[in-house]
């Protein structure tokens, strides 16, 4: 075990991530945004009639959010490059932040940095980043859920502020890919031990659960 050099984790990370990051603009100009569902992808992006299709597999706000970009740039190679960059650049955003918020349970400095090179390097995210499609929102909706889900459980009883920012969080993850839903039974059962740990009430429970899963419910 090496004791923890912050200055140095954050310069691999940095330097790691920069690298990363040049690896997926040099892939997006190379078409690294082309997956097997291409057609699909870049129909919905700009055709409005199609964002709001519900019975596709995916929810429209990616969509949605992608034809703003697309209202801007026009129809040519240039909007599916910028969106693929700008993919790349939130997910290594998200991931920044998802290590600095599970670095206190690492003692090991070579364990923390090795989890660092693995995650910044793992082919299915450098993929995923780059190619069109709600897949890039993964990573960064799972990290402002994890971070929300521990500034609520961290509360006795919760505060319903932070259980509506919450819901909201669950919400749009929802909203931007359908296997988010997985996180509507799972928070209830994750609030349900911490009603009985924390002997909260019942009109609290109920309260904290509507807050949070009443949005995302109805949604789905």
């Amino acid at each position: 075990s090496i004791a923890p050099n912050p200055v140095k984790e954050r310069m691999i990370f940095v330097s790691a991530a920069t690298l990363a990051f040049i690896l997926s603009v040099w892939a997006a100009f190379r078409g690294g945004y082309v997956g097997p569902d291409y057609n699909v992808q870049i129909a919905r992006f700009t055709n409005w009639s199609k964002i709001f299709d519900f019975a596709a597999t995916n929810p429209p706000t990616y969509y949605l959010l992608g034809h703003l970009l697309f209202l801007v740039i026009g129809r040519n190679n240039a909007f599916p490059i910028a969106l693929s960059i700008f993919q790349a650049a939130i997910n290594l955003f998200a991931l920044g932040i998802f290590l600095r918020f599970i670095r206190p349970r690492f003692q090991s400095s070579i364990v923390y940095l090795a989890l660092i090179l693995f995650l910044v390097f793992l082919p299915v995210r450098l993929i995923h980043a780059v190619t069109l499609g709600p897949d890039c929102a993964t990573i960064p909706m799972f990290v402002v859920i994890l971070v929300l889900v521990d500034k609520v459980l961290a509360e006795t009883p919760p505060v319903n502020r932070n259980a509506l920012w919450l819901g909201l969080g669950i919400f749009l993850a929802v909203a931007l890919k359908y296997s988010f839903f997985a996180l509507i039974p799972a928070v209830f059962l994750i609030l349900l031990g911490s009603a009985r740990q924390q002997s909260w009430s019942v009109m609290r429970f109920l309260g904290v659960t509507a807050l949070i899963l009443f949005l995302p419910a109805a949604f789905a």
